[in-house]
């Protein structure tokens, strides 16, 4: 194996405090422009409200429900400690993703030169940011634990081989309560460890003995949160939103045509890589690229593991296809540093259309004055906000209560839940809401989903029947618009 201390070219201490620099400023640039967004993508708000009712002690899945693992809303509930959301969260995304490029740059760097690493770190900057992970989505917090994963097991020449397969393994349970979908992968780097390990020596009695150990490093983080839920006598309803309810929602929709569309830069990155790869194109090391493509297989896995599949998913796919992109890259090879330049300016490009300060400033500031608007209408017990189909951030931006523990509007609007996914009747939610005469009604000139139609005709009887229309917000690519109920007061 090729090994980190024979890297050629590598940079002098004032070099590399220079790329340094650069990944950071790249960094932050591709950050910035959502900095302060509470709105920037949908899901975020949901963990970010979870996350900051877990900070002050309220566990989830009890008072406020969903599937994710208890581990992204303890990032979110750390960041509240930083700062209030956005900015809390947004700034450990930043520093997630720092410590990704940085990461990038060291696997990269068994491959190429250092200004190639450079290139592929600032790539993973770009990309991750293109892919969803601009604010504070998942992904960003889990590619950089894959990418952990991958630099401590990978290279099966490092020293103490074992101990950093057995933090690797920490790590990848650490990843799972993150986003369980990353199983795919860290049964991957598992298994290559397990191989590894074998080719150093290591016996069937020893390798089945790490195999266990593995085993149960990556299971104890989720096996600690089990315990904190069992002693808190709610064991069930923990076990029922992190497992069971996970293979209750209906598969429709796995194949949308322009989510898979959205697939395609990284799909050309990884074939023409591989392509090059196997046409004969020098490697420092043929075998760690091999594995850098079973890594890429495992991670197309984690992608398309769920019932449906979201454009950020692909946030997973980054890492290893850039990996696997390297003889492309590399500006060392036939056509030097222009495969690397065009690569990275398509890819500023391609998030171009997102990376509008302006746009994302108005949309800031037009959720704000909405935000205004609602808020003397509801209050902190009883006159709750109900945001059907918009963004949670209201929520907290207006200090509104909280109608339902089905906060996330798709729970309770999208015809792809079930019943059974829930816990409860998705249309008997929502309408006891409705039954509450909220104060405000938020929803959308355009659904993100395939709706459930009962609730919709019984929310549009409801807000032509008793409610007129407050505010208007742009928010990302649809126009949400806010109901107040006519007996109610307006400071209009």
């Amino acid at each position: 194996m090729y090994k980190a201390d024979e890297q050629v070219g590598a940079p002098n201490r004032i070099a590399l405090a220079m790329v340094a620099g650069l990944i950071l400023l790249v960094t932050i640039a591709t950050r910035a422009l959502w900095w302060g967004n509470p709105a920037a993508t949908t899901d975020e708000q949901l963990y970010a409200l979870i996350g900051g009712a877990l900070a002050h002690g309220e566990l989830p899945y009890l008072e406020l429900w969903d599937r994710k693992p208890f581990g992204l809303f303890a990032i979110f509930a750390a960041g509240e400690w930083l700062a209030p959301a956005p900015s809390g969260f947004q700034i450990l995304a930043g520093i997630f993703t720092l410590i990704g490029a940085w990461l990038m740059y060291q696997l990269a760097r068994k491959q190429a030169d250092w200004i190639t690493a450079t290139g592929a770190a600032l790539l993973y900057t770009i990309l991750i940011s293109l892919y969803g992970g601009y604010s504070g989505q998942s992904e960003v917090f889990h590619a950089p634990l894959m990418l952990a994963m991958a630099w401590l097991v990978l290279d099966g020449s490092a020293a103490h081989y074992s101990r950093r397969t057995l933090v690797a393994m920490l790590i990848g349970g650490i990843a799972l309560q993150v986003k369980y979908t990353v199983l795919p992968q860290c049964l991957f780097f598992g298994l290559v460890a397990l191989w590894q390990l074998h080719k150093h020596g290591f016996g069937l009695p020893r390798v089945t003995a790490m195999a266990l150990a593995f085993g149960i490093l990556g299971i104890l983080p989720t096996a600690m949160i089990g315990l904190l839920y069992w002693q808190a006598g709610s064991f069930d309803a923990w076990w029922f939103a992190n497992f069971e309810s996970f293979f209750l929602r209906d598969g429709a929709g796995r194949f949308l045509s322009h989510v898979m569309s959205g697939l395609m830069p990284l799909a050309g990155l990884g074939f023409a890589g591989a392509y090059l790869a196997f046409r004969g194109k020098p490697l420092r090391d043929p075998a760690l690229y091999t594995l850098a493509l079973g890594w890429l297989l495992a991670a197309i896995a984690s992608a398309f593991l769920p019932g449906t599949v979201y454009l950020y998913y692909f946030g997973a796919l980054v890492a290893p296809a850039i990996l696997v992109a390297l003889p492309l890259l590399d500006r060392k090879g036939p056509a030097k540093a222009i495969p690397l330049g065009f690569v990275l300016v398509a890819s500023i490009w391609l998030l171009g259309p997102l990376a509008d300060l302006k746009t994302s400033r108005d949309e800031t500031e037009a959720l704000r004055r909405m935000a205004e608007r609602i808020a003397p209408l509801v209050d902190d017990k009883t006159n709750c906000l109900w945001v059907h189909d918009g963004p949670t951030a209201l929520y907290p931006m207006t200090r509104s209560c909280l109608p339902t523990r089905f906060i996330y509007p798709d729970h309770l609007n999208n015809a792809l839940e079930t019943d059974a996914a829930l816990g409860v009747s998705q249309t008997g939610e929502a309408l006891r809401i409705l039954d509450l005469r909220p104060p405000v009604i938020v929803t959308s000139a355009r659904a993100l989903t395939q709706q459930n139609n009962q609730v919709e005709i019984a929310l549009e009887a409801e807000l032509a029947a008793n409610y007129q229309e407050l505010s208007r917000a742009d928010n990302g690519y649809r126009e949400v618009i806010a109901y107040r109920r006519t007996d109610i007061a307006s400071d209009d």
